[in-house]
């Protein structure tokens, strides 16, 4: 599955992203058949997550990067480097919004588990 994920971008990543998001959703349905918390739903929602925050949708994607976050933290140990970028990618969203606050939380759990 991860490795449709990434196929998924490469035709698309300068063209057209609302393309992208709905071959994600279509990932996603098959991820159906796995467990809620399986690490591939997360991967998934991450990509959706990094195509929207392209788009400069911002809600839509921190909605998906913290799925990815609750995820991870169900399906890996506290220090997994996947939680760091999760919580940098949300970081960087918040600091789009400029909700500066929310970025600091997120960029010092980040920093947190790297210790």
């Amino acid at each position: 599955m991860t490795s449709i994920n990434r196929r998924l971008f490469e035709p698309y990543s300068d063209n057209n992203a609302n393309t992208v998001i709905v071959l994600l959703f279509s990932t996603s349905t098959i991820c159906k058949q796995l467990p809620h918390y399986h690490p591939l739903i997360g991967a998934t929602h991450n990509n959706i997550a990094l195509v929207y925050s392209s788009m400069k949708d911002y809600s839509n994607a921190l909605i998906h990067f913290k799925e990815t976050l609750e995820i991870e933290q169900k399906s890996f140990v506290h220090d997994h480097p996947s939680l760091v970028m999760t919580h940098t990618n949300i970081a960087g969203v918040f600091e789009d919004l400029h909700q500066y606050k929310e970025a600091i939380e997120h960029a010092e759990k980040a920093v947190n588990i790297l210790l």
